[in-house]
């Protein structure tokens, strides 16, 4: 997925930058969640002061004929005070007999 222009918008928004997981929120644009139950894992190599996060957000249970669940892998290195993405990738579960049962990017019929 494309990150440019989500980091040209975390400059104007140092609110948002200073969090890998708001920027995550932000990024996925979850105001409302559809899934039965929605995950936010971030994690670092460096357990004090970590310079790059990895953060998983996953909505299951998605009420779609085709896809069951969406999960989202995000990269941020810290900039000073503040977090930029690296990259980001988009994957998905489909519903039973609809695709494949694990995440991936490929589409569900």
């Amino acid at each position: 997925m494309p990150v440019d222009g989500f980091n040209k918008f975390l400059d104007g928004h140092r609110d948002v930058a200073r969090s890998p997981i708001r920027a995550t929120i932000e990024f996925v644009r979850l105001k409302d969640p559809t899934g039965e139950t929605t995950t936010v894992r971030a994690t670092s190599s460096q357990l004090e002061n970590p310079q790059d996060v990895r953060v998983v957000l996953t909505e299951d249970g998605l009420p779609d004929d085709s896809i069951r669940s969406v999960r989202y892998v995000l990269r941020f290195d810290k900039r000073g005070q503040e977090w930029r993405l690296k990259r980001a990738r988009r994957l998905q579960r489909c519903q039973p007999g609809r695709g494949h049962q694990r995440f991936s990017p490929q589409a569900c019929r």
